[in-house]
């Protein structure tokens, strides 16, 4: 099973009404009304399926700050498999408990027009009594870990995800990211090939079909102004085709008498692919019509039969076999390598620690050994402030090599690895690139590599630079031997002056803060308090929370800023995890 998540519209205009009536409803091809589509079944708390549309948007009108309260994601079976009604009833239930919306509003709809039986289910985000907004975190692994507790219940196929299920233990349990690397480059490389050997047989596919006769056919029919969906779908009928509206927007074209589709925006490009042949279409045709009764009953002069390519052999067959072991043994080798690149990136990381835990240990004795010299208070006072300025900057030079280090060690992209690779002369290296370049052309990308046009674009040096850690790594400082007091330069500005008990910042710049505080805790400890300027305060507390210090200001109003710039960071963070995860598609 598997449980795609539609995206989020940017524009914030999903509409309850739009979503239901395309799931409830549909236009039957022959007479053209408007029949049911599928088996539905609404939560408790709504009332009919009738004024669903008006209940969920009443109840997302009271939190006025959710610009999307729509939630729309599928459960979709393997092909061949029928759950029955009790039991895809429980699995779509199932997987609202399993993303926190069990009381919430939801539409659950069956669909069986396709290959594979599927579920779609429509949410309400804003829960219907305390009006809050909830917005599902890690839901692709919540969804992944239902989808293999429902196949082990209803006795399910199961599918290769973020989890699996482990009989003895009676539960699901992750799947590491080797393992799941391991699984696609082994497991994974027979649909892999079974594609590429689809993609590479000895029979004509309907694209290629499609884009022959049909599309000159439908091309120079569109060059008659007076043309509209009727002669569109005639002219099609002659070549055994037919146009309808896609699942999920756009067109998609469709063999007679046949499951095979494609998208018309592949076959006919001059006519269905792009914004400005869309508006052209639009305007041209208007409203999409489906084929009149009389282009129905009329039989199609010719039909979609695959025919085999004069140019594949037996031969050619084996050697495109070959060449998808190759390449899937290249991904293995990838997995490795990558398995091992993290593996030091980890130890970089646990060597940092506990250089960390030394440098700590090495602060507290030198501290130690200065109460015994007998100092003056002066000395004393100098040497304390002296040895916290060290011990910050030792840290984040600390931090700053572990960073690089860390950069050195992350695995490579596997074009770039497959590039090294083919560089060093791998066949099947070579055979990996030349398909990638195949398929960049297919997509239609007018540009070539690097090495080729000349012109490159990289970051800085291992991509780790860092302003702050740059300034505290290169800060300097000045002692006064009569009054004990130090001057810290940042970046060649007279930035700091500690006096012992209180620093002075001299700059209003981020880095001038940070230091000041990170010395202010090595000396002081967690709890500061800060004078100044209502707007120094609050720059002051913002860049402690973006800068991740543990700080507790003794004032009110800067644990406040503090907090608000912490959870907006928060907030920042998640929203670039999701974006990494990929919520799916907008609809």
């Amino acid at each position: 099973m598997l449980a795609p998540i539609s995206g989020t519209r940017r524009d914030g205009r999903s509409s309850f009404r739009a979503l239901k009536e395309y799931l409830v409803r549909q236009r039957d091809p022959d007479t053209g009304e408007l029949v049911s589509r599928g088996v539905v079944v609404l939560s408790p708390n709504l009332l009919s399926e009738e004024t669903l549309q008006a209940e969920m948007r009443a109840v997302a009108n009271e939190n006025p700050r959710v610009e999307d309260p729509v939630y729309h994601y599928q459960l979709c079976w393997q092909p061949g498999e029928q759950p029955t009604w009790a039991q895809w009833q429980s699995a779509a239930e199932k997987s609202l408990s399993a993303l926190g919306f069990s009381e919430h509003q939801y539409l659950i709809v069956a669909h069986a027009d396709r290959e594979h039986f599927h579920v779609h289910v429509m949410v309400n985000r804003v829960h219907p009594e305390t009006y809050r907004a909830h917005y599902p975190e890690f839901s692709k692994r919540s969804l992944d870990r239902a989808l293999r507790e429902i196949e082990a219940e209803q006795g399910w196929k199961p599918s290769p995800g973020l989890y699996r299920w482990e009989p003895q233990l009676g539960r699901a349990i992750p799947v590491s990211r080797e393992e799941r690397e391991r699984t696609r480059a082994l497991e994974g490389g027979a649909q892999h090939q079974t594609n590429r050997l689809e993609h590479f047989s000895d029979t004509e596919s309907l694209e290629a079909y499609a884009k022959g006769q049909p599309a000159r056919a439908l091309r120079e029919l569109m060059k008659n102004p007076y043309t509209r969906w009727e002669h569109v779908h005639a002219t099609l009928r002659q070549h055994g085709l037919e146009i309808e509206p896609g699942e999920k927007g756009g067109y998609v074209v469709r063999a007679i008498d046949s499951d095979l589709r494609v998208k018309a925006s592949a076959v006919f490009r001059d006519t269905f692919s792009g914004k400005a042949n869309r508006a052209r279409l639009a305007e041209k045709l208007g409203a999409y019509e489906p084929a009149e009764p009389f282009v129905r009953v009329r039989e199609p002069e010719v039909s979609y039969q695959p025919r085999p390519r004069r140019r594949d052999s037996d031969e050619r067959a084996d050697r495109r076999e070959e060449r998808a072991r190759a390449r899937a043994d290249l991904r293995e080798r990838y997995a490795e390598y990558a398995r091992q690149a993290r593996a030091q990136s980890k130890a970089v990381w646990v060597r940092g620690q506990e250089e960390q835990k030394q440098l700590s240990a090495a602060y507290r004795l030198q501290k130690q050994r200065v109460r015994e010299l007998g100092l003056s208070a002066p000395e004393r006072q100098a040497m304390r402030s002296v040895l916290a300025a060290e011990a910050v900057r030792e840290r984040e030079r600390l931090r700053q090599r572990i960073r690089r280090e860390q950069a050195e060690t992350k695995p490579l992209s596997y074009r770039v690895w497959v590039e090294e690779r083919a560089i060093e002369g791998d066949q099947a290296a070579i055979s990996q690139l030349r398909g990638f370049r195949y398929a960049e052309k297919r997509r239609g990308r007018s540009f070539e590599r690097d090495d080729e046009l000349g012109i490159r674009i990289e970051p800085g040096e291992h991509g780790v630079y860092d302003p702050i850690t740059e300034a505290i790594a290169g800060m300097t400082w000045e002692v006064n031997r009569r009054s004990g007091e130090v001057l810290y330069k940042v970046q060649g500005r007279t930035a700091l002056r500690d006096r012992g008990p209180v620093i002075d910042l001299l700059d209003r710049s981020e880095e001038t803060y940070v230091v000041g505080l990170k010395l202010a805790l090595q000396k002081y400890g967690p709890k500061i308090q800060v004078f100044g300027s209502d707007a120094e305060r609050k720059a002051i507390a913002f860049a402690a929370a973006k800068n991740g210090l543990q700080i507790e200001f003794s004032d009110q109003q800067m644990r406040d800023w503090f907090t608000i710039e912490k959870r907006f960071g928060e907030r920042a963070k998640e929203h670039d995890r999701e974006r990494q995860h990929g919520r799916g598609s907008a609809r």
